[in-house]
């Protein structure tokens, strides 16, 4: 059980709830077809939408922004405590907060078919996170935990530290949860001294300045399953990132890594470039622009032509990447010229929005060489496949 720890660090993520908790709720009659479809638990074969909700024939229960609330997300638990099938429970944006996270806690502990629990923007706090904590420490078929745009501060992320740990934990999510360095301390140190399988860890979005690249190269060193990592919208600079490229150049393991909107520059471009030139693995590198970075006031990157030429070579050494997103990061037209011809006939997919004025051939071969690489999906991992939402 995870222990009491002191007075959590203030976070405030961009959630609307955290601006307008009271959500509207849902009138408790529409629900009630999905609560007598799910009492009978009988498994569908193809998507049936309710008036509140949507269950899917792989295991998801999507209800995500149907404001519930608490009593909502209480009979909905209720009707899942014995269900044969749902394994993917999505409550995002539900304003159910820690009391309705403890009733999810409570179904996890009582139903064993439940692998993946989606939970973000719900106004979620310590308390609420004790309870999850505790909930997939002694359930081992939880594979997936997001918390994504929930307060959860460093003390809830402490909280969550031990329990990962020792859970069999395959995906956290953790963006935007006001974590810290001290709860991202925490959590590495736990991680990496009980061998935990975590494989994706997403900390995107919160404010991780340089003072974090250190426990998180530990990380990328010593962590024998990480596969992905992502810290997109963190102002972490070039100095961090000579420091991850430092590990990422150790790194075997890593398929995805996104430092998107995170104040590189030239230099953190030349180290990165290096350091996976030859990686053996890694399919999906995300150095663009976060879709949050506005609201979170995270720096963008500005590569420029210096960048962009390091990053050109980086695309001829390395024939393992699929995806690699450089959009809106000042690149440069010469240097969008380089990229695209450094890519020659193979299938990458390259996403080049906002690099301003291109000469008509460049514009043509990027046009063609993207078209021949649509055959290219998109890595997608399991884990992600798990929350996708028909509502978000």
């Amino acid at each position: 059980m995870v222990k009491d720890l002191p007075e959590a660090e203030s976070a405030q993520p961009d959630c609307p709830l955290v601006k307008h908790p009271v959500l509207p709720r849902c009138d408790p009659r529409e629900l009630q077809p999905l609560l007598d479809h799910l009492g009978c638990g009988t498994l569908v074969s193809a998507p049936i939408r309710f008036p509140i909700g949507t269950l899917l024939p792989d295991g998801r229960l999507d209800l995500c922004k149907q404001g519930l609330g608490v009593e909502g997300t209480q009979a909905v638990l209720g009707a899942l405590r014995d269900h044969p099938h749902v394994s993917s429970l999505l409550l995002g944006t539900n304003g159910m907060g820690d009391v309705g996270a403890a009733a999810v806690a409570e179904l996890v502990r009582h139903n064993p078919r439940i692998r993946t629990v989606y939970l973000g923007c719900n106004l979620i706090g310590p308390e609420g996170t004790r309870q999850l904590a505790d909930a997939v420490q002694l359930r081992p078929s939880v594979e997936g935990l997001w918390l994504k745009r929930n307060p959860l501060g460093a003390q809830g992320t402490t909280l969550l530290a031990d329990a990962v740990a020792t859970s069999a934990l395959r995906t956290l999510d953790l963006v935007d949860t006001g974590l810290g360095e001290t709860g991202l301390a925490a959590l590495v140190e736990q991680l990496l001294a009980r061998d935990a399988p975590l494989e994706w860890l997403y900390l995107s979005g919160n404010r991780l300045t340089a003072r974090a690249a250190r426990p998180l190269a530990e990380l990328l060193r010593k962590s024998p399953r990480l596969l992905g990592l992502y810290l997109a919208a963190n102002p972490l600079g070039d100095d961090s990132a000579e420091i991850l490229a430092e590990a990422l150049a150790e790194n075997r393991t890593l398929l995805g890594l996104s430092l998107s909107s995170t104040g590189l520059g030239p230099r953190g471009a030349r180290a990165l470039a290096q350091a996976l030139r030859h990686h053996p693995v890694l399919e999906s590198l995300e150095l663009g622009h976060a879709p949050s970075t506005r609201v979170l006031q995270a720096p963008p990157n500005r590569f420029g032509p210096e960048g962009a030429e390091a990053l050109a070579g980086l695309l001829m050494a390395n024939t393992h990447l699929r995806y690699v997103d450089l959009r809106n990061s000042d690149l440069s037209s010469e240097g969008t010229a380089r990229l695209i011809a450094a890519l020659g006939d193979r299938p990458v997919r390259l996403a080049l929005e906002g690099v301003g004025a291109l000469p008509k051939p460049v514009i043509a071969a990027y046009r063609q060489h993207q078209e021949q690489a649509r055959s290219v999906p998109r890595p997608e991992w399991p884990g992600a496949r798990r929350i996708r939402s028909v509502y978000r």
